[in-house]
């Protein structure tokens, strides 16, 4: 039995039913259809650890802390603030197609697509928060509340991107 480097085997299954072939098999008889038994094995792999995952999700990791940094920065002061979140946004993104060029095509949302996502809408809260966080500053001259509300953004959505980030693999691997 081969296995790919890096997994292990946890299931497998074998099972012998019949199929109907759509087939004359060369005889010259107008029956298209014939029914033989069809013999299929199945192989469930997995990695035994989650070293691929942060490996692959380091530099996006990083992308999003550098995101929550703008909690940090006066609303007033807007290049550092929004070039945070767009230049984090862009790290999503580049990790997106790195990941995507490493894995193969399988049509459906992959765990590495969800995680990606994730942190790409987490971002694009940042933004959202820090140009609300500049109206309560600046129009409303509230600076109390834009700090306050700066603070609660940055414990909620932290607390919602740890959360989010342990529950994907976990329930993917269970």
């Amino acid at each position: 039995m081969v296995v790919p480097g890096g997994y292990k085997i946890y299931r497998t299954t074998m099972m012998a039913k019949p199929y109907t072939y759509e087939t004359t098999f060369g005889s010259l008889t107008n029956n298209t259809v014939d029914t033989y038994s069809r013999l299929s094995y199945g192989m469930w792999i997995s990695r035994p650890d989650f070293g691929l995952y942060f490996k692959m999700f380091q530099g996006l990791y990083v992308a999003v802390a550098v995101a929550m940094l703008v909690f940090f920065i006066k609303p007033t002061d807007v290049d550092p603030r929004f070039g945070l979140g767009v230049g984090a946004l862009f790290a999503v993104i580049a990790n997106t197609y790195v990941a995507s060029g490493v894995l193969p095509d399988t049509g459906v949302m992959t765990l590495t697509d969800k995680v990606n996502f994730v942190s790409m809408i987490m971002v694009m809260l940042t933004v959202i928060q820090s140009t609300i966080s500049l109206y309560i500053y600046d129009i409303r001259g509230e600076q109390a509340l834009s700090k306050l509300f700066d603070k609660v953004s940055l414990v909620i959505l932290t607390i919602t991107y740890v959360f989010i980030n342990i529950a994907i693999p976990w329930v993917a691997s269970s």
